[in-house]
Order: structure tokens, then sequence, then C-alpha cells
């Protein structure tokens, strides 16, 4: 079902497109074109995902509705 649609986006000269979860409607997920994207895409250095990562705490909490108290 997905490939008509990307295809359908990139023959309209989108950069990407974005597809809702089959789950509930939830996380959605974001196709860019990379080729339709050079030069307005930048990546940073990756760095493992840890159970201790800042981000991860804090993503975690707003979803639970939770206030993270420092340690």
């Amino acid at each position: 079902m997905t490939q008509p649609v990307a295809e359908s986006a990139w023959e309209a000269g989108h950069g990407g497109l974005r597809w809702w979860s089959a789950f509930g409607g939830g996380p959605h997920t974001v196709v860019l074109f990379m080729d339709r994207m050079e030069g307005r895409v930048t990546f940073g250095a990756s760095e493992p995902l840890t159970l201790e990562s800042a981000p991860l705490r804090t993503a975690a909490a707003d979803l639970l509705g939770v206030t993270v108290l420092a340690s």
C-alpha cells in the first residue's frame, strides 16, 4: 500500500512524505527522498541510546506525563 503512495509523492515532486502507524495511528514514519534533500538535511554525530540517555528519559517522561527529578 505504501509504495504507490510514495511513487505518487515522488512523481508530484515532493521531497518526502509522512505515513501514520497502523497501530492506532501512533508514531508517524517520515520518508525523505534523499536525492531531493541534498543540502537541506544534515546529520549530527550518532551516540548509543541507553536507559540513562537524557533525551530518552525526557521523551519517556513527556509521553507518560511525569516529571523527572534531578538526581
